[in-house]
């Protein structure tokens, strides 16, 4: 699934420049909006994306009246080539009014200005995960992502009140595991899919 990984982002630069925002909130959770469209959230999990999306807000809402709730959608949230922004602005609307304290973003922001002062990253099963990971942040997603072994599977929305108790977030393992997904399950070109494939048939890990 993200074993193009590295190629798929460096893509993305040719369609957009990312800008950067400036976020003057502190220790906040940050939930990284995905493209409703997308199969990584309507293949590989199934059911609305944006009703899940406002359940979790909703909840993070309800669990803790104190920190501040930053959502990012994505930048495509209105298609790749879209000549507004329509959806996206509905979307922001829908979740901005579930509290004081939730702060809609939209656009093409850079995803790590917002990455580095959050206490916690929220997502379905973003690929800005790996990101995440660069910043050593805790990670709890609800669409069970090929990185689920270092994030918090939030399996039940109930669930979720435990899961920003942060006392299950393991950084080393989350080191570990980005270690071995860009050295040994990553590549980018013929040659590396070739030295991968190799290892795999001589019984390497």
């Amino acid at each position: 699934m993200y074993h193009t990984f590295l190629t798929h982002r460096l893509l993305l630069g040719q369609f957009f420049k990312a800008t950067d925002e400036t976020i003057p909130y502190n220790d906040y959770y940050l939930v990284v909006g995905q493209c409703d469209g997308d199969e990584v959230v309507t293949r590989h999990d199934f059911g609305s994306y944006v009703t899940k999306l406002e359940q979790v807000v909703r909840e993070l809402a309800r669990v803790d009246t104190k920190r501040d709730i930053v959502v990012k959608l994505h930048p495509y949230m209105d298609g790749e080539f879209a000549k507004d922004n329509v959806f996206s602005n509905s979307i922001k609307q829908r979740l901005s009014v579930i509290g004081p304290k939730v702060r809609v973003y939209t656009g093409k922001s850079n995803i790590h200005n917002f990455i580095r002062n959050a206490r916690c990253v929220l997502m379905a099963n973003s690929g800005a995960g790996f990101e995440v990971m660069m910043h050593h942040k805790p990670i709890i997603a609800w669409g069970y992502p090929e990185y689920h072994w270092t994030s918090y599977d939030l399996r039940h929305l109930a669930s979720l009140m435990q899961a920003i108790k942060l006392d299950w977030f393991d950084a080393k393992k989350q080191d570990q595991y980005l270690y071995w997904y860009m050295e040994k399950y990553c590549f980018h070109n013929q040659e590396t899919a070739n030295a991968r494939v190799k290892e795999l048939l001589e019984g390497k890990k």
